[in-house]
């Protein structure tokens, strides 16, 4: 329902319509907070770092970040990777930035994926992402594999999934290597912001230890799956889990593996539908579209 609120926010369909089937799906799901206006522009690459030998560590600079308003710790933006040696073009301008992408030549035309911030600076005009290597050709696996120093991408505003989350109780957090970035920037916000109200009980799974970034908090509970199928060793870990008193979920992960777990927790544990976020951020064997 997530992606369909995506598409109905192509200009065609209207703020008005938009805004009316955002509150029917309110009651479906929960929902992250949504801005009047989408906002980009341009940023550079200031900086590159491999953290581990899966994952990627990024700053980008632009001045138009300095005036950024955060929507939640979990913020994610839409990256536009611009084809080896040509300059960035934006689209135009629009709530549907994919309708608009297709306008652009394809020579020049950007590809776009979303990611997570998992540092913001804005007083510095930088943000900082980490970039897993999901073991597919995928546009953003590629481009990451070719960046430079100085290359110029585009930035497309979000939103911040936890920003739906209640500000009391105890939260589940499910992800994967795709989804632990996110993870860790809203445990170290609940920290940094003493959010001494909620209680937060956070599970990845990951292939191995090299999918684990340096700042994962140590009690953040790790399930290894090696080489078997995501989720393989997730689903079994949470069924058996112990899941008192629990009033909100953010399930971030591979598509299936999000599927299973949400099968879990509306249908077994008997969480509404509203109280939980979730994404699928990849499909095994094949990149996101």
């Amino acid at each position: 329902m997530q992606a369909m609120l995506i598409a109905m926010s192509n200009k065609r369909f209207g703020h008005g319509l938009l805004k009316t089937y955002t509150k029917i799906a309110s009651h479906a799901m929960a929902l992250p907070p949504q801005r009047d206006e989408p906002i980009q522009f341009i940023a550079k690459v200031i900086r590159i770092e491999d953290v581990t030998p899966s994952f990627r560590r990024m700053t980008f600079f632009s001045a138009d970040f300095k005036e950024y308003e955060l929507m939640g710790p979990d913020e994610y933006f839409g990256l536009l990777m611009p084809p080896p040696g040509r300059d960035v073009v934006l689209p135009e301008l629009a709530l549907d930035p994919r309708s608009k992408l297709r306008a652009i030549p394809e020579s020049d035309r950007p590809e776009l994926r979303w990611y997570t911030i998992r540092q913001a600076r804005p007083g510095q005009g930088e943000f900082v992402v980490d970039i897993v290597n999901t073991g597919h050709g995928g546009p953003g696996s590629s481009w990451v594999r070719r960046v430079a120093l100085g290359d110029m991408v585009g930035f497309i505003s979000g939103s911040a999934l936890y920003g739906a989350a209640p500000d009391s109780g105890h939260h589940l957090l499910l992800a994967d290597e795709t989804g632990l970035p996110g993870a860790i920037a809203i445990a170290e916000s609940a920290r940094v912001n003493q959010l001494a109200r909620v209680k937060l009980t956070v599970m990845v799974e990951v292939p191995s230890e090299e999918y684990i970034l340096p700042d994962t908090p140590k009690d953040f509970s790790v399930v290894y799956r090696g080489d078997a199928d995501p989720g393989s060793a997730l689903i079994p870990a949470l069924a058996t889990s112990a899941h008192d008193n629990i009033n909100f979920a953010w399930i971030c992960a591979e598509g299936g593996t999000v599927g299973q777990a949400k099968k879990i927790v509306t249908k077994e544990w008997r969480l509404p539908r509203t109280s939980i976020v979730s994404s699928g951020f990849w499909r095994k064997g094949r990149p996101r579209p």
